[in-house]
């Protein structure tokens, strides 16, 4: 008895979480092929050159399997970037990209002997990860992303130019064609960031509706996206929350489509920080949703209990409107009678109903 290929292929779907099912389902008959396939391809991770190199002569002896890749995460060095460059060149259907230097090595991966840029097909690409990477300048990041027509997430970490600073007049021209709504920033200076944002004409960085910064400068990012950015998530664990050019309250104009904001830092004192670059918070009349993460477990910081009367004090405007619908402090405390004087911190946010603590 022959089973119908569309039950075939849901008994498959039901099991694509695992590999080792999968790989077996694929040796029992033709029909269950293509399916298991289909799964077992959809998600690729080279975490070293031998598995770069294995993954490369498997896509040279059977062609066909690049078509399943979606998802890729390619980790490289000089010692793989050969493998690593034929694996690009033969996955036409990736959605997701992340290429990042193997663990153990600090150097970018080298821009030679094939760049990025012209060198492959990214039409169908809607997330790029670029981790470490070293470019020549500003433009061949831009001509690259401008590469992905479809794109829908942008995250840069440690990217480098060989050649800068920009000068004024290159970043004149207009028309942007690649709109990105969603933009992570790890470990960038202040001088990159504010090259790729007067640079970039091609690729629009000024429309975002997600914003997340990762030890790295904010406020001019932000300040180009007030009008639109929606959710904003903003993390400094290992080292002082940078201040670099922050704004005084009269000079920050009022990000008035925030709704969604998310802070984690090591200490207390700098959520206060954070939050007064925005002035008064009365004019954030989207913002319904407000968490912070405290990553330090010294009691001490902790319980600066003044630091929580000024927090409770900054929100009260939003608490007593209405709009603030949730906030959610994560901090390591466990002992319940020092939380309830937390609590009793912030009167405000606990009149209305909005404050959640967990450890």
């Amino acid at each position: 008895m022959e089973l119908p290929q569309e039950l075939i292929d849901g008994i498959i779907d039901e099991i694509r979480d695992s590999p080792q099912s999968l790989g077996c389902c694929a040796l029992v008959a033709h029909s269950f092929l293509h399916q298991s396939q289909m799964h077992l391809f959809a998600e690729i991770e080279t975490t070293s050159p031998s598995s770069s190199r294995r993954f490369s002569e498997l896509l040279s002896a059977s062609p066909h399997l690049a078509l399943y890749v979606r998802g890729l995460t390619l980790h490289c060095s000089r010692d793989n970037w050969r493998s690593a460059a034929h694996i690009l060149s033969a996955v036409s259907r990736l959605t997701q990209l992340k290429l990042t230097p193997l663990r153990g090595f600090q150097d970018p991966f080298p821009r030679e002997p094939t760049p990025l840029h012209g060198s492959f097909s990214f039409q169908s690409l809607r997330s790029l990860e670029l981790c470490n990477y070293d470019f020549y300048d500003v433009f061949e990041l831009e001509a690259l992303v401008s590469d992905c027509p479809k794109l829908e997430s942008l995250v840069l970490q440690d990217i480098v130019f060989s050649n800068h600073p920009l000068s004024p007049a290159a970043a004149v021209r207009e028309g942007a064609t690649v709109v990105v709504p969603d933009l992570t920033l790890r470990d960038m200076t202040l001088a990159t960031i504010d090259t790729i944002m007067a640079a970039f004409t091609a690729v629009d960085l000024k429309q975002l509706l997600s914003l997340s910064v990762y030890h790295a400068p904010f406020s001019n990012t932000l300040r180009l996206n007030v009008n639109s950015v929606r959710s904003l998530h903003i993390r400094s664990f290992f080292h002082p929350v940078r201040f670099e050019n922050l704004p005084a309250e009269p000079d920050f104009p009022p990000a008035v489509a925030l709704e969604y904001l998310y802070l984690e830092v090591n200490v207390p004192p700098d959520v206060l920080r954070l939050l007064a670059i925005f002035g008064d918070l009365g004019r954030l009349t989207k913002l319904t949703s407000i968490a912070v993460l405290i990553a330090s477990s010294n009691q001490n910081r902790i319980h600066d209990w003044s630091t929580w009367r000024g927090f409770d004090a900054l929100l009260r405007v939003l608490a007593e409107a209405g709009t603030l619908k949730a906030v959610s402090l994560r901090i390591a405390e466990r002992s319940p009678a020092m939380l309830t004087i937390l609590r009793s911190c912030m009167p405000s946010l606990q009149r209305a109903s909005v404050l959640t603590i967990t450890s």
